[in-house]
C-alpha cells in the first residue's frame, strides 16, 4: 500500500484501511517499513501523513518504530475500558432541583487490565476524581442553573481511556460558576 502525494504536499490519502495481519509492506513517501506478523498504523508527530481513527498509547506491547509508525503486535490488548453512570440517571440526562448533586457508576477494564482512575469535568466549571474504580461515586458536584454537561473519563492500566457524559439541568443551581476543588 502506498500513500501519496509526496512529502510536503497536502491532501495525503484520507481513506480508511483495515490493519493488515501476516506479512505486509507499507510505503509512505518513500519510507518503507516491512511488517512481519505485526500490525502498523500510520500516524504523524509533525505535519500529518495520515490521521488515525484511534489513538493507542505506547505500552502494553505497543512500541514506537519511528515518527510515522507505531508497531502494534498481534494480540496486543487494545480494548478500551467501559464506563457507565448509574445515578441520577442512566439515559444521559436528568433534571435536578438542587445546586449539589452526587453521581454513582461503574467501570470495567478488558481482561488482563485494571481500572486505574475515573475523573470528571463540568463544562460550567469544576473537575475532580471519583472515589473508587470499578464501582465509583462523586459527592456534591456544584451545578450552575441550567445545563451542566458532566464528562466522566476512565483510564485503564494500559493508559487507554473511554468517556461518557450526562447533562444535568439544574433549576436550583448556583448563579455563579463553581471554583475547582483541590483533588
Amino acid at each position: 500500500m502506498t500513500f501519496s502525494p509526496a512529502t510536503g504536499q497536502a491532501g495525503v490519502d484520507t481513506s480508511t484501511y483495515p490493519l493488515t495481519t501476516g506479512t505486509a509492506t507499507w510505503s509512505v513517501t518513500g519510507a518503507t517499513v516491512a511488517a512481519d506478523s505485526t500490525q502498523f498504523m500510520v500516524i504523524a508527530t509533525g505535519p500529518s501523513l495520515a490521521t488515525p481513527t484511534v489513538d493507542y498509547p505506547v505500552g502494553n506491547g505497543v512500541t514506537t518504530v519511528n515518527d510515522s509508525f507505531w508497531n502494534v503486535p498481534l494480540g496486543a490488548n487494545l480494548i478500551a475500558p467501559t464506563l457507565a453512570i448509574k445515578t441520577p440517571s442512566t439515559n444521559g440526562s436528568a433534571n435536578v432541583s438542587t445546586a449539589l448533586v452526587s453521581l454513582t457508576g461503574s467501570a470495567t477494564a478488558a481482561t488482563g487490565k485494571t481500572v486505574k482512575a475515573i475523573t470528571w469535568t463540568n463544562n460550567r466549571g469544576g473537575q475532580g476524581i471519583a472515589l473508587g474504580t470499578t464501582s465509583w461515586s462523586v459527592d456534591n458536584i456544584d451545578l450552575v442553573s441550567g445545563n451542566n454537561v458532566l464528562t466522566f473519563t476512565v483510564r485503564d492500566s494500559a493508559g487507554i481511556t473511554a468517556s461518557t457524559t450526562i447533562t444535568l439541568t439544574s433549576s436550583g443551581g448556583d448563579i455563579t460558576a463553581p471554583r475547582p476543588r483541590p483533588t
